[in-house]
């Protein structure tokens, strides 16, 4: 499951059991943080999530600004609750991809608003997904992607290290990802 945090909205994803598909799930109204765990909890029970990613929203800089500290207070409070694996993903830019999709669509702005959050967790989780070792037989291969650490594989097609220029504590924007696989 992945998370794009906002301090307004939380957009979720949830994958399938292969973990090859993330699709949009929910958005999450804010309200107040006992509601938001309460909410988040009810989708992760239902869903029979395993692991959650926080969206990271870092700086144009790379740099962990004001969003970016409140994503990670979110996590700590959400990891004293939860007994899961939690990971954050750089999701600079996920939210304007979501929002130029619906305008192209021809979506109107409260259109798309019901939607680009959900939708930005998706990418978010497709992208992480995409990255990960779909095989158990793959020898992972740890890569650095900001403060937070994904697993990649050698053997997984279009993300063979050396094709993509990265070794292990590499720092790689999820934006320039997206085209890769």
């Amino acid at each position: 499951m992945a998370i794009d945090f906002g301090v307004r909205k939380l957009g979720i994803a949830i994958s399938d059991r292969g973990h090859m598909i993330g699709s949009p799930l929910a958005t999450i109204k804010r309200r107040n943080i006992q509601q938001d765990f309460s909410a988040l909890e009810k989708l992760i029970n239902q869903k029979e999530a395993a692991a959650l990613i926080i969206g990271m929203p870092y700086e144009l800089d790379g740099s962990i600004g004001r969003s970016a500290k409140q994503a990670q207070s979110f996590a700590d409070l959400l990891d004293k609750k939860l007994n899961m694996p939690i990971s954050f993903f750089d999701e600079r830019f996920t939210t304007r991809a979501a929002s130029r999709a619906f305008t192209a669509a021809g979506m109107t702005g409260k259109q798309a608003d019901q939607f680009d959050d959900k939708v930005a967790a998706a990418i978010i989780l497709q992208t992480a997904l995409d990255l990960s070792c779909k095989d158990p037989s793959d020898s992972p291969k740890r890569v650095e992607f900001g403060i937070r650490t994904l697993r990649a594989c050698v053997n997984c097609p279009g993300i063979k290290g050396s094709a993509l220029g990265f070794s292990a504590n590499t720092v790689v924007p999820i934006f320039s990802l997206l085209s890769v696989c």
